[in-house]
């Protein structure tokens, strides 16, 4: 398989049995699809194609060099099942919270006491539960954001149209400043101004 083109490498990796197929775990690093962080645990979709001698696998989307971990040689060592909770470049968003004893990590079982098929679809299960939880996460969390936003903006805008009173009050002068009941607040009295302005048209136009 041509080298060229390698999305990333998986180091310390195993590939691992997954339905009819298989698929590889690993720490990933140079993404050059920029999708994880150096050292980041990947799971990939499943392996079409290799490794091949130079360790190099191709999934539905991306072309990986695998570093195999010690004694993971053998790909088809019996009786090895891996899970692992770790962010799948299948998914939007990586999986979250799943419970290391639910995913049950890589461990030796007698003959027949695990269905491979079973287990697998388990894992697949429990990962596109988690996938669901933080899209839902998320799309909670933009809500948010964008209320927020809309509530600074409104605030900005208040702000920046009160000025606009005070100055237009301070061109009056001290009937801008004086309450009906002839107090003085301190401020512009902001709720005189529209009556304040109508007189003083008035007295422009001339009108009684």
């Amino acid at each position: 398989m041509n080298c060229a083109g390698v999305d990333g490498t998986l180091r310390n990796a195993r590939v691992v049995p997954c339905g009819n197929g298989s698929l590889a775990i690993g720490r990933i690093y140079d993404d050059r699809k920029e999708r994880f962080r150096d050292g980041e645990q990947v799971r990939t979709s499943r392996i079409l194609e290799g490794p091949d001698a130079n360790g190099i696998i191709r999934t539905r989307n991306s072309v990986y060099r695998i570093e195999l971990a010690v004694g993971e040689q053998d790909p088809e060592a019996e009786g090895k099942i891996a899970a692992a909770p770790s962010r799948s470049n299948d998914a939007e968003y990586p999986p979250i919270s799943t419970p290391v004893s639910e995913l049950g990590l890589v461990r030796k079982c007698p003959p027949g006491f695990v269905e491979r098929a079973a287990v697998d679809r388990r894992v697949t299960e429990l990962l596109e539960a988690n996938n669901r939880e933080v899209e839902r996460r998320r799309e909670a969390e933009r809500r948010a954001r964008m209320w927020q936003e809309t509530a600074a903006q409104f605030c900005t805008n208040e702000s920046y149209y009160r000025d606009l009173l005070d100055q237009i009050g301070a061109h009056i002068g001290e009937a801008a400043f004086t309450a009906d009941d002839g107090s003085k607040p301190g401020g512009v009295v902001r709720a005189k101004l529209p009556e304040l302005v109508a007189d003083l048209w008035r007295q422009a136009h001339h009108v009684e």
